[in-house]
Parts: structure tokens; C-alpha cells; sequence
């Protein structure tokens, strides 16, 4: 399969003649190239490689920057604290004595009663 085949085809799909007689982009020359290989395969070339694709679109201007996603933290992150403050709530030798023999390993409770603790 030529390159020039498939820039002819990328070209074809990519733009479209406007009332003036200018040509302007279609809606198809602002596909990805995924998106855009799959449409060449689908509709002109069935037989046109990955390669090809990229290098029409990339000698005919069309490269399309992808809009990256937020990552969204799923808590909120906490500086770790201090091993001799964590040890010394978890051994109960603090104020925080009356935290339950069940709770004094769970990092989350020891989290609020040291809030606690510091704000009061």
C-alpha cells in the first residue's frame, strides 16, 4: 500500500469544499488516529496500515492533540506522622488512652483522635 494512496484517501475524508469554493476541514480531519485509520479502512482502503495513517495526517497538518483526563486523588493525602507520635498513640501512653484496645492499630482512627486532640 502507497503512502500516497492514503494521504489522497486521509485528504479526501479530512476536507470538503465549502459554498465558496474553498476547501475547509471536515468534521473527520479533527478524528485521532485511531478513529481515523479505522474510517479509512471502513470506507476507502480496507488494506492501509497504522503507518500510513499517522504519516498523512502528520504531512497534511492534521495532528490532533488528545485532551488528557484529571486524575482524581480517591482520598485526601496526609503527610505520614511522626513514628514516635504514631507509637505513642498506639501504645496509649497519651491523652488518647481512652481509644479502644481494637482501634489503636487503625491508622484512620488514630488520624482523628489526633485531630481532635490538637484542636481541643
Amino acid at each position: 500500500m502507497s503512502d500516497a494512496l492514503v494521504e489522497d484517501a486521509v485528504r479526501q475524508l479530512a476536507f470538503t469544499t465549502n459554498a465558496a469554493g474553498k476547501q475547509v476541514l471536515a468534521p473527520e480531519g479533527l478524528y485521532g488516529r485511531r478513529k481515523m485509520l479505522a474510517l479509512i479502512r471502513r470506507t476507502v482502503l480496507p488494506e492501509a496500515g497504522f503507518g500510513a495513517v499517522d504519516r498523512a495526517n502528520r504531512s497534511l497538518g492534521l495532528v490532533v492533540v488528545v485532551a488528557a483526563t484529571q486524575v482524581q486523588p480517591s482520598r485526601r493525602l496526609q503527610p505520614s506522622r511522626p513514628a514516635a507520635k504514631r507509637s505513642t498513640l498506639a501504645n496509649g501512653s497519651t491523652p488518647a488512652a481512652h481509644v479502644p484496645e481494637h482501634l489503636r492499630s487503625d491508622e484512620s482512627y488514630l488520624d482523628l483522635v489526633e485531630e481532635y486532640e490538637e484542636n481541643a
